[in-house]
């Protein structure tokens, strides 16, 4: 057999594509040539020269679009090269029906309507994040806001593909409908969640970053989603929370009308304690602290006389809630050592124990 017989052997014959060895040498030869190309431009970005360039950000930049450039070209060229017939190929019926069918074009129009719509949103997230950088709008409202529009533009965006290929929502929402009443109560929790969530984002009691207790833990918002809500702990652990929760529990949110709480920490002094030395060593420990707010003060309270103690309890106001357990700790530390150095017991509790004999008569 004669090499240049070799070289136009059909590897594949259709009526929409026809591929010969020396295409496919020619196709492989470029994509082997691109790849090339792209490890040696990323070898130079890594340079000492590369990185001390003041244009190197926009040298990068250039770089990754014709990267992809050379893929679309490269296409192109093999497209061309096997002699597709266009017309053909998009008008092909991948799936057939006798309802429906659907073709590469379908496809491509499909891709397009996706693209165009994340592309959209990434504008408005863009947009959404100016606003809060110029401080016309809070963080959490913002992201409240633009999950709604993000939703409401996906549905948009499904339903106008879903159409351009000739399915209808309306006879896709009928066998939903059916298929969600076979369903029946199994999905009726998930239903919740989702309701729950558009409550959240539309009401706005809760927001990114808000501090919040849920059940018997502390966390902050880092995200609510349309069925569940992530939290980050205080042990940095993160949680997801179903959105019913924040309905049909009681949730406290530290953060909603005033990021201002007050804590106090507790403490009890021996009966004899100069009780004015002791209103004023834990006036000092919680103004020494950097968290505790200056304004409002933070007061002494002599709570009550004790079974073994007199009690008194240091109020104070912090704008970081998150934190409250770790300010407490330091508080308590600073009054057992400047109780130490001034001699002041902090006594533990004491019982008389009455011992009753029995004489044998």
């Amino acid at each position: 057999m004669k090499f240049t017989n070799i070289l136009k052997y059909k590897i594949f014959d259709s009526n929409l594509i026809e591929l010969q060895v020396y295409q496919l040498i020619i196709i492989f030869f470029l994509i082997v040539l691109n790849l090339f190309l792209i490890k040696k431009i990323k070898k130079f970005t890594k340079t000492k020269y590369f990185e001390e360039n003041h244009y190197n950000q926009i040298i990068l930049k250039i770089f990754l679009i014709l990267r992809y450039s050379s893929w679309i070209i490269i296409l192109i060229i093999s497209l061309n090269l096997i002699a597709v017939d266009f017309d053909k190929l998009l008008s092909y019926k991948i799936i057939k029906t006798k309802n429906f069918s659907f073709t590469p074009y379908d496809f491509i129009i499909v891709i397009i309507i996706l693209v165009a719509t994340w592309t959209l949103l990434l504008g408005i997230k863009r947009l959404f994040l100016k606003i809060v950088h110029d401080r016309k709008l809070d963080i959490g409202m913002s992201n409240s806001f633009f999950q709604i529009v993000k939703y409401i533009i996906w549905i948009i965006a499904i339903l106008i593909a879903l159409d351009s290929v000739g399915i209808k929502p309306t006879i896709l929402l009928a066998g939903s409908a059916a298929l969600l009443v076979g369903l029946g109560m199994g999905i009726n929790q998930i239903f919740n969640d989702i309701i729950s969530g558009i409550i959240l984002l539309f009401e706005g009691n809760i927001k990114i970053k808000d501090i919040v207790q849920v059940d018997d833990f502390v966390g902050k918002v880092k995200n609510i989603g349309i069925r569940t809500s992530k939290i980050i702990t205080r042990d940095n652990i993160e949680v997801v929370v179903p959105n019913s929760k924040f309905i049909s529990h009681n949730v406290i949110n530290w953060s909603l009308s005033n990021k201002i709480t007050r804590f106090n920490v507790q403490v009890g002094v021996a009966y004899g304690s100069n009780v004015e030395l002791v209103k004023s060593i834990l006036l000092d420990c919680a103004a020494s602290h950097d968290k505790i707010l200056k304004t409002p003060k933070p007061i002494v309270l002599f709570v009550d006389f004790g079974n073994s103690s007199l009690d008194f309890q240091t109020l104070f106001w912090l704008n970081e809630p998150f934190i409250y357990d770790v300010v407490k700790s330091d508080i308590r530390f600073l009054i057992n050592q400047k109780f130490i150095e001034n001699n002041i017991e902090i006594p533990f509790p004491q019982r008389d124990i009455h011992i009753k004999t029995q004489t044998n008569i």
